[in-house]
């Protein structure tokens, strides 16, 4: 089923995985509603918790921070007129995703930054990230 990582919540390659077991071709052109999925809510005991997908882990945890903003505010009426860079590095993937999370309610909290667009880096082998994350102030109606 691909990487597990995010405490089970965040699945790598999800949709891939479900293609190959059906015999699908796994083409890059996406056509049908399950392969546009960038993430889906689901039930859990904490505040909130969502499944992220992405064809590589740079959108895989893209994914997972769009998942995190989208939850509080619909981020296709967020400017992108502010800009910060995020250099992260952890003991494993699971904690990498945890601090990338924890990160971007960071700027949430102390700054009303919500991002949109993430160009992200990420070093499997050494479990770091780097990202430019863009996105605008969040004015609460």
């Amino acid at each position: 089923m691909g990487d597990r990582i995010g405490g089970g919540i965040c699945r790598r390659k999800k949709i891939e995985g479900e293609r190959k077991k059906r015999g699908m071709k796994n083409e890059k052109k996406r056509s049908d509603d399950a392969m546009k999925a960038r993430f889906r809510y689901i039930e859990h005991t904490s505040d909130v918790g969502f499944e992220a997908y992405g064809d590589t882990l740079e959108e895989l945890f893209a994914n997972a921070a769009l998942a995190t903003f989208s939850f509080m505010t619909n981020v296709d009426e967020i400017d992108e007129e502010e800009e910060r860079e995020v250099h992260l590095n952890a003991e494993d993937l699971y904690s990498l995703m945890f601090d990338w999370i924890d990160e971007m309610l960071f700027f949430f909290e102390s700054e009303s930054i919500v991002f949109k667009k993430f160009h992200l880096k990420i070093d499997e082998e050494n479990f770091s990230l780097y990202s430019r994350c863009i996105g605008g102030k969040f004015h609460q109606r």
